[in-house]
């Protein structure tokens, strides 16, 4: 490994230090620093000019509550970097997770920052938005993260989806929920509507609040909005050609929202399911290869996850 030292080069009675990271490029170096959370990145403005207009001019944003102390100086640090940034900058990736200790803040407080940040974010043309809220249970997102013209990657952790006003993703191709709950199962529906260029869907312990509805209104309520809505049944998840869903129980909500979907998605090229042992795999198996046959050429996917067994004693 080469000596991150400086290299000391003697002329006479002069020293020069050779600062090798300085020469590097600045596409380089920006590649180098996409890398580390952007508080990090930000410290880095200490050492020059140059620095400063470096992670101005990065593409990928990283904002992580788990390295601050209080509520309030990752609320205003997050702010302020947005705020820095020039509205014609183009922002590739950006991930925020509230994931450290929880900081006691009602959630009201906390959903009214997080829209302020979306609306920020939208101005800035992000293409790929990561949510992760572990620590922040209960944060409804607000309506407008679901209605924006750039973005084509949005994942979800660990956040709920209320009742849609409207969506709008014109460009999205990817989307992962994972520990998502829906008010309703009308929500979801409306949110994959809203997506007409959709390619990949990904599914991991998602729940339905209002689940006695959706049992009570059935499948059939949904077919009906999609024949009455902008995004009829003709076109719904017609682009859509990766679908996955991890941790799957194959319970109540779940399987119906997983037939749904394989219903519709007639273009599918590949479908992932992971269960766990608990579930019926052999009757799961025959109900959703069934629903599979119905897309033509593609490829299923089944696997049933084992316990970890390096605890189990036998006789």
């Amino acid at each position: 490994m080469a000596n991150s030292v400086p290299e000391r080069h003697e002329r006479g009675s002069e020293i020069i230090r050779s600062d090798r990271l300085s020469n590097l490029s600045d596409d380089l170096l920006r590649h180098i620093l996409s890398f580390l959370p952007t508080n990090d990145v930000i410290a880095t403005s200490l050492l020059s000019r140059r620095w400063i207009l470096l992670w101005i001019g990065l593409p990928i944003l990283h904002f992580d509550d788990s390295s601050f102390r209080s509520p309030e100086s990752f609320f205003q640090f997050v702010e302020s970097a947005l705020n820095f940034l020039p509205n014609f900058n183009h922002i590739q990736i950006c991930r925020l997770k509230g994931r450290g200790a929880n900081f006691g803040l009602g959630p009201d407080k906390i959903i009214s920052w997080v829209k302020e940040v979306i609306n920020k974010l939208n101005e800035l043309q992000v293409d790929e938005l990561e949510l992760c809220f572990t620590s922040w249970s209960g944060i409804s997102l607000p309506s407008t993260i679901f209605n924006c013209s750039t973005l084509k990657v949005l994942k979800l952790k660990d956040v709920k989806v209320n009742t849609l006003s409207s969506v709008n993703l014109p460009s999205l191709k990817v989307l992962h929920l994972e520990s998502v709950i829906f008010l309703e199962f009308h929500c979801l529906v409306m949110l994959l509507s809203g997506c007409p260029l959709l390619e990949e869907l990904k599914l991991s312990s998602f729940a339905i609040y209002d689940y006695h509805q959706m049992k009570t209104k059935g499948i059939k309520s949904l077919e009906h909005y999609l024949v009455s809505s902008n995004h009829p049944s003709s076109t719904f998840l017609v682009t859509l050609k990766k679908f996955s869903v991890d941790q799957f129980k194959g319970l109540g909500c779940e399987y119906k929202v997983v037939r749904f979907i394989m219903k519709h998605a007639k273009a599918l090229k590949t479908i992932s399911i992971i269960c766990r042992a608990s579930v019926n795999s052999s009757m799961m198996l025959a109900k959703l290869y069934s629903l599979a046959t119905r897309c033509e050429d593609c490829r299923f996917l089944f696997r049933v996850l084992v316990p970890c067994m390096k605890n189990w004693r036998f006789g």
